[in-house]
């Protein structure tokens, strides 16, 4: 990390269009480190996410009505939350985002219903920074913890060491 930001900050960007939980919880973790530095982690997840899902309700629009796999696949999780994607989309995309599992579902699916890209990014914005907040925050105060956690680490490093030294003896 710290011999190339840049292929750091880039790696941190395409782990985001793929996997947003963990991705974001290790590069905050890694901002309050000092590895990386907040505004990039903050701007490229945010970005990061809003690429996924502009391409995600894109492949949605697209395959609607197609018996593809994506489309039966995002129609079988998400059309139970047709209703409220409609009727309530700012909330059902927010809650999805929290929801392991169903998010990409979503976000296919509210392509396929016909909710037109400007309303979905306008939400998906607002969805979007609220979830950074909140995992990013977790990371950060994981650091707090990982401190206390470490110290504790070392007396499991001296207990395993000791094992393995009585299992040579023996």
């Amino acid at each position: 990390l710290s011999f190339s930001p840049p292929v750091a900050y880039s790696l941190f960007f395409l782990g985001m269009l793929f996997e947003g939980d963990a991705v974001l919880f290790t590069g905050s973790f890694l901002a309050y480190q000092g590895y990386l530095e907040f505004f990039p982690v903050f701007f490229l997840a945010l970005l990061g996410i809003l690429v996924r899902d502009l391409v995600l309700h894109e492949l949605g629009r697209r395959l609607n009505d197609s018996g593809t796999l994506i489309n039966r696949w995002a129609s079988g999780i998400a059309a139970p939350f047709d209703e409220h994607l409609l009727g309530q989309t700012l909330h059902t995309m927010f809650l999805s985002k929290f929801i392991y599992g169903i998010h990409f579902a979503v976000m296919v699916r509210a392509g396929a219903l016909g909710i037109p890209v400007t309303r979905f990014f306008y939400y998906d914005l607002l969805a979007s920074v609220a979830w950074i907040i909140g995992i990013g925050t977790l990371g950060f105060v994981s650091r707090a913890s990982f401190d206390v956690v470490k110290n504790y680490l070392r007396f499991v490093e001296l207990a395993l060491l000791g094992e393995l030294v009585l299992l040579f003896l023996i």
